[in-house]
């Protein structure tokens, strides 16, 4: 059986957008949109965004820095 896309994600140690949502708080929505506008650091997993914690907590940083 072939790997998923997650477990790619997993095994580098990154969540998916709604992993990352869950653990952070911050909706999924803005997530996507900071990831889009490259304010999050994203990892790519066959074309698809995944966000490695350390870069959520670098976002809330910078969030709450203003």
């Amino acid at each position: 059986m072939s790997e998923s896309i997650a477990e790619k994600a997993h095994r580098l140690g990154a969540l998916t957008l709604a992993e990352a949502a869950r653990a952070s708080g911050i909706p999924g929505p803005e997530l996507a949109k900071a990831v889009i506008e490259k304010r999050i650091a994203a990892v790519m997993v066959d074309g698809i965004a995944h966000i490695h914690p350390d870069a959520l907590d670098d976002y809330r940083r910078e969030q709450r820095a203003g």
